[in-house]
This record gives C-alpha cells, sequence and structure tokens, in this order.
C-alpha cells in the first residue's frame, strides 16, 4: 500500500516546479493584457485628441461662414472638407517638396530625349511660335517661366510622370503643376486650334491641282490601284 501511494505521489520539488511554471505564465498573460490595455488606452487618446482638433476647426469654418450667410444646422461642406483635409494632412507631411527648380541646361540630349522626346535646341526652336508669354500666372498665384511651362506638357506626356514623382522633379507642389500644365495646354491649343481641322477651300484647291498633275503625266487613272484615303480602283488587266 506504501508502495502505491509513493509511486502515485508527486515529488515536493516537482510541485513547486509545476508552481512556478503556472504563476509565470500567469504572470505573462497578465503582463500581455495589461500592455493590449494601454496601447487601446493611448489609441482613444490618440483619436479623441484629433477629434478635438477636427471639431475646433470645423467650428471655426462655420462660425467663419456664418457671417457671410445664414446660420445652418449642419456643418457646411467647407467645415466637411477642413476636417478631413486636417485628418489625413500627417500623410502629405512625410513628403517635402525639395527645394529645387527646373532648369532645361542641366539635362544633356539622351535625358531630354528620354524624359521630353525633344533636345533642349529643338524645345527653344519651338516656343516663338507657340505664342507662349514669358511667364505664365496660374491660379494659386504662382509665376512659372515659358521654357519650364512648355516642359512640363511634355514631361508629363511620358511614363511613368505621376505628378506626385514630378513634385520632386521639378520642385512643385501637385496643385502648381497640375494648374501650369492645364494653362500651358490651353495656351497652346488657343495657338494652333485654327489648324487642327483642315482648312476645306485650301484643301479643294489642292485636290484640284493634284489631279491636274496628275492627268498632265499619266492621263486617265488606268494605271492606278489605290488612293491614299483607302479606295480602290480594279484595273482591267492584271486584277489578281
Amino acid at each position: 500500500m506504501s508502495g502505491q501511494e509513493s509511486k502515485g505521489s508527486i515529488d515536493e520539488n516537482e510541485l513547486e516546479r509545476l508552481m512556478e511554471i503556472y504563476l509565470q505564465k500567469k504572470d505573462d498573460k497578465t503582463l500581455v493584457q495589461t500592455k493590449r490595455t494601454e496601447a487601446k488606452t493611448k489609441t482613444l487618446e490618440e483619436d479623441r485628441a484629433k477629434g478635438i482638433v477636427i471639431r475646433e476647426v470645423a467650428l471655426s469654418t462655420v462660425k467663419h461662414t456664418k457671417k457671410k450667410s445664414k446660420p445652418a444646422k449642419t456643418p457646411s461642406a467647407v467645415a466637411v472638407y477642413a476636417a478631413e483635409f486636417i485628418h489625413h494632412q500627417d500623410l502629405s507631411w512625410q513628403c517635402a517638396i525639395p527645394r529645387v527648380r527646373f532648369n532645361l541646361d542641366e539635362h544633356d540630349r539622351s535625358v531630354c530625349r528620354r524624359r521630353l522626346r525633344l533636345e533642349s535646341h529643338e524645345i527653344r526652336q519651338i516656343l516663338p511660335f507657340l505664342n507662349i508669354p514669358d511667364e505664365i500666372y496660374i491660379s494659386q498665384g504662382s509665376v512659372v517661366p515659358r521654357e519650364e511651362a512648355f516642359c512640363l506638357p511634355l514631361r508629363r506626356l511620358t511614363f511613368p510622370a505621376r505628378r506626385e514623382d514630378l513634385r520632386c522633379e521639378i520642385g512643385r507642389s501637385t496643385g502648381v503643376l497640375s494648374s501650369t500644365i492645364n494653362t500651358t495646354a490651353s495656351l497652346i491649343y488657343d495657338r494652333i486650334k485654327s489648324k487642327m481641322n483642315f482648312d476645306q477651300h485650301m484643301v479643294q484647291r489642292y485636290k484640284e491641282r493634284s489631279a491636274e498633275e496628275l492627268f498632265s503625266k499619266v492621263g486617265r487613272l488606268s494605271k492606278c490601284i489605290g488612293f491614299t484615303d483607302g479606295q480602290t480602283c480594279r484595273p482591267v488587266r492584271f486584277e489578281e
């Protein structure tokens, strides 16, 4: 009987070791729960602080708009936009705009060909015919030189050329880049829009002159088997 009790009983040292393991696991679990609680509390405090800032900005914007318009029960669209802008402002703070300016002379021949599809001397030859002013004033109040303003649409047409990437390359914000590209494109379109549609009087005279030249050289069009507009003429001989 005593042999069975000694066989089934647990040693005191083993019991102490098991108790230490149990207490250690319990302490680890408590520590994990404490860290999770602290993290949740910190997150709630940060969200509460952001909410206070957003609420203050929205209220100040609403007070400013109430002076010019009737009082409204709900925040205006400007207040909502300002609140969202402040909430996501930390993302834009991470991307600083470098203090650089575009200079065409700093780009060699291969870089100009790759980024602008034209060389520097070709760009300077085209500029006088586009009627672009020496300085372009955009809606943001920035002043962009003519050479830089013309190179921005060229750079934007290449791939890849996202505005976020051009911001670091040109040294201007995405809003200024977008406004400059749109303004320059509008100026170029106003300059050449009359040439984009064919002048029917010139086309008609050219067609008549071409027909006279062909008739004087080959007579009737029996030797022509095709035209540039896609029409075909089947000859009498050698049809295959």
